[in-house]
């Protein structure tokens, strides 16, 4: 049967608040909200591709591209306004027994409603009918505690850091898990997320009941908006001040440290590279900026590139991902230390996740600062780039404070963020 979409003007309540209503009637629903204030939320299916193993970009395209073809639209207004949401795991293979089994490692949906709102308006879009979703085979085994503990993280990243001395590789970014109790509903632990970290994107999505994947994540992986392509090299990190001098101390002091400076410019140059795939001209500043959160900061760099043609931004999203800022240099050998060593899968944590449309533009984040809440306990992850330098001890503070943005959220105590 083929769909149609019509335009439709925004319901009578919040988005957050629409949304929970239709999680609750037991959809599938996605909620999002950028640094720049643009708020989205999707309900319902009227496409739904997934893969439990090995996801390919390229498939995911080209179905959802001839779906587009396929679809009616109620006018010129109606394509406008339809959007594709995706979801990719940070790496094709996944643990039998981790915290994302049975989940898939891609997700390809075009919501049966959508709407959003904006500084340049609001607006919605609903499909004429739905699909019927395929039945989640999800266990509910007991997950295995194969997370690092201080001992083992200390092992870890000394492992890498001996792969860096011999040239095997160059950076190695390492993440561990920690889990704890979920009590707060997801409309509460995104709310708390919105008002602590408005400099961030934050998202909810719920695929199956009792399973929500939400974040609050700083990196952006790519937007396109015509033929204008921006993305951004986030990477080094330090701890916020208890007061103005002592942060400005602080953050002067992350601009100037030779080991975070060497972490970043690894991102910046291989995000460069990426982009000479699709543009000649690239225009970045020769200095990172410093991003400032509520619990930590980082070192920045923004860049902006012209296409040469008209490529959809998931091609650039894929080209792109996973960056040194989650993976490592150099890239493939990074990712198979990663696969040979880390104890367990990091799932949908560090993997791409964003809106595109039927012309090609769009946007896709990486899925940090998140956790995956799954039958009354949260999942969090944190990671942290090892190169020549890193200290264990330092590097699980980082990765502890990380851990923080989300368990605040969630309500945890400060006893319980201690132990992290």
């Amino acid at each position: 049967m083929t769909v149609r979409f019509a335009a439709a003007s925004l319901p009578g309540c919040s988005l957050l608040d629409w949304i929970e209503g239709r999680a609750a009637e037991g959809q599938p629903v996605v909620y999002w909200r950028d640094s720049e204030g643009r708020r989205a939320a999707a309900a319902g299916a009227a496409f739904w591709q997934s893969e439990v193993s090995d996801p390919v970009w390229r498939e995911a395209r080209e179905a959802l591209q001839n779906f587009w073809q396929s679809a009616d639209y109620d006018g010129p207004l109606a394509r406008e306004r339809v959007r594709a949401f995706n979801l990719f795991a940070f790496q094709p293979e996944a643990g039998i027994r981790s915290v994302w089994r049975g989940l898939p490692r891609r997700l390809t949906m075009v919501p049966a409603e959508f709407y959003w709102s904006d500084s340049e308006g609001t607006g919605g879009v609903i499909a004429s009918n739905r699909v019927i979703l395929p039945e989640a085979r999800l266990s509910s085994d007991p997950v295995p505690d194969r997370s690092y503990d201080p001992d083992g993280w200390s092992r870890s990243v000394n492992r890498a850091l001996a792969a860096i001395e011999t040239g095997e590789l160059r950076k190695v970014v390492l993440a561990r898990r920690w889990s704890l109790d979920a009590h707060a509903h997801p409309t509460e632990i995104v709310r708390r997320l919105e008002s602590n970290y408005p400099g961030c994107t934050v998202f909810w999505v719920h695929l199956f009941p009792g399973v929500d994947f939400i974040g609050a994540t700083p990196e952006l992986l790519v937007e396109r908006r015509g033929l204008t392509i921006r993305t951004v090299a986030l990477a080094g990190t330090a701890r916020r001040g208890l007061t103005p001098a002592e942060d400005a101390r602080l953050g002067a002091g992350l601009l100037a440290d030779p080991k975070e400076r060497h972490e970043h410019e690894f991102v910046v140059k291989d995000l460069q590279r990426s982009l000479r795939m699709f543009s000649h001209r690239i225009v970045s500043p020769a200095e990172p900026e410093l991003l400032r959160l509520a619990n930590v900061q980082h070192l920045r760099t923004p860049l902006l590139a012209t296409l040469r043609r008209p490529a959809d931004v998931s091609e650039i999203a894929e080209a792109f991902h996973p960056t040194p800022a989650i993976g490592g240099v150099a890239g493939t050998d990074a990712l198979d230390w990663i696969s040979r060593h880390e104890p367990e899968d990091r799932g949908w944590f560090g993997g791409a996740l964003g809106w595109n449309r039927p012309d090609g533009q769009g946007v896709f984040h990486v899925s940090l600062r998140s956790g995956l809440v799954r039958d009354g306990t949260a999942h969090l992850f944190a990671g942290c780039g090892i190169v020549k330098g890193s200290d264990p001890a330092r590097e699980w503070d980082e990765t502890r404070r990380k851990l923080s943005a989300i368990a605040q959220a969630l309500g945890a105590p400060e006893e319980a963020l201690c132990a992290a």
